[in-house]
Order: structure tokens, then sequence, then C-alpha cells
């Protein structure tokens, strides 16, 4: 999903008869739930409206998804090798490693849009950060203590 530039994946919680959700791409954690996915949906838009109305609050700019920027440490010898192979088509390693990343997001893009997010499976640091807040969103225990705020983890 979607909304004001913020990308949320869900996964349903059948114990909890609950769909959980997060949004990706972000330092700061923001998530949401609901019972339905018409709910979590509408809890995702809510979510990411509380979060942009808290750093308003705060006087700090939200955090934007993906600036487009990669950090990537590599065993020096195939760093060599990936100066060797730029060097050898007459291109910077950054523009080969944009031309591999955009070839390997491109032959993903079944497992990135086809793959049912509300099966997505929640690693054990999400399943550990989360507790169930009364207005039917989920937050991280220290956002559960100040309702509508998302926290740095």
């Amino acid at each position: 999903m979607r909304y004001k530039g913020y990308v949320g994946v869900m996964e349903v919680d059948p114990d909890a008869d609950l769909i959980h959700g997060d949004v990706i791409g972000l330092r700061d954690v923001i998530t949401f739930q609901g019972r339905s996915v018409s709910e979590a949906q509408q809890a995702f838009k809510d979510s990411v409206d509380d979060y942009l109305k808290w750093c308003a609050e705060d006087g700090r700019a939200p955090e934007k998804p993906f600036s487009g920027n990669i950090m990537v440490r590599l065993d020096p010898a195939i760093h060599r090798s990936l100066f060797k192979l730029a060097e050898i088509r007459s291109m910077s390693i950054n523009s080969l490693a944009v031309e591999a990343l955009a070839k390997l997001a491109s032959d993903s893009e079944s497992e990135i849009r086809g793959g049912d997010p509300v099966q997505r499976r929640p690693s054990s640091k999400q399943k550990a950060r989360r507790s169930t807040a009364s207005s039917g969103r989920t937050k991280t225990a220290a956002a559960a203590k100040r309702p509508g705020r998302p926290t740095r983890p």
C-alpha cells in the first residue's frame, strides 16, 4: 500500500484475529492494525497522518522513504573486481551497481508486487516490539504510552 509517499505492508495474525502492518523504509517505527483489510488500510493512512502531525508538533522534518543513496560494504576483492569490470565497460562503479541493482529489482518485481502482502511474516524483532494499543493500531511499547506518537527504535 502507498500513501503520501510511504509504503505499508500487512500480515495476518490469526491468533489475534488481526491484520498487523508496518511502514517500511524508515528508521522511525510506524505500525498499524485492523480487523479487516479496509480497517487496516485506514489505520495505515491514520498512522502516517499521525506521524506527520507528530513531526510537525516536534518541529522536525519527517523521514522520507528512500533517498536513493545506499552505503554498501564489500570485501576488497569484490571491490577490485567491480572496479575492473566498470573500467572494461567504460562506466563508473556506481553506474555498474545501479545497472545490476535495477536488474535485480526488475527480476524480483513479481516477488515485490505479486506476493500477497497480507501473508508477509514478521521478523522476530518485529514480533518482539509489538504491543496492542486500544486505538486499534499496533505501536511500540513506548508509543503506546503516548497515543498517536510514533517512536524511533
